[in-house]
């Protein structure tokens, strides 16, 4: 019972620090992956069913609902994050979980067109093997698509976090899963780089 207590504080105390952060040094990834995602997902955007991992308070839906998607679930292990979340009413539904290798409770094979997510692919939030399972429940032909910061503590260049993360990428790519489309760097806020890259799921 004090674990569960300590892990909810834990959880709201990072949404008040992610909300201030947010407001108070630049954040534009949630824009700039929403808008990434348009180069790749062209038409029809209404019925294409997007995953956001790592959802947070629901800044990438918001901007996906602007560009014209409105079918969007989103998944975050913080409970009190989620409820941000909610209050934006952009999201379908919304899991409490933890995204890994392993199979998601609820998710089933081909449940999405897209995967998207800002922020969350770095050391202590998604392993390096989370493609695996993203891999899973996108549909053949749907899209990946991931924006990730690469400076200061924690990033995905810290600790082999990438090394390790490329060893899974081109294990999939030799099983034929998924195909690189764009690998790009971008700003993710107004003082820190960041990669967004995406990949077609094909099989």
């Amino acid at each position: 019972m004090h674990m569960l207590k300590f892990r909810m504080r834990y959880w709201i105390l990072q949404g008040e620090i992610w909300t201030l952060e947010v407001e108070g040094r630049g954040y534009i990834a949630h824009k700039l992956i929403a808008k990434s995602l348009t180069e790749f997902v062209r038409e029809e955007r209404r019925t294409v069913k997007v995953l956001d991992i790592g959802v947070g308070t629901g800044l990438v839906g918001v901007e996906l609902q602007k560009l014209g998607f409105h079918t969007i679930d989103g998944l975050d292990p913080s409970q009190p994050m989620l409820e941000k979340a909610r209050a934006k009413h952009v999201y379908t539904n919304l899991f409490c979980q933890y995204f890994t290798a392993g199979p998601t409770p609820g998710l089933d094979k081909d449940s999405y067109d897209v995967i998207i997510s800002a922020g969350s692919l770095i050391r202590g939030h998604l392993p390096t093997d989370c493609f695996i399972e993203a891999a899973r429940i996108v549909r053949p032909g749907g899209i990946i698509c991931m924006l990730t910061r690469t400076e200061g503590s924690g990033s995905f260049n810290e600790s082999g976090y990438q090394d390790q993360f490329r060893t899974v990428i081109k294990q999939l790519e030799e099983e034929k899963k998924l195909e690189e489309i764009k690998w790009e760097q971008l700003n993710y806020n107004s003082s820190s780089n960041g990669i967004m890259m995406a990949y077609r799921v094909l099989q």
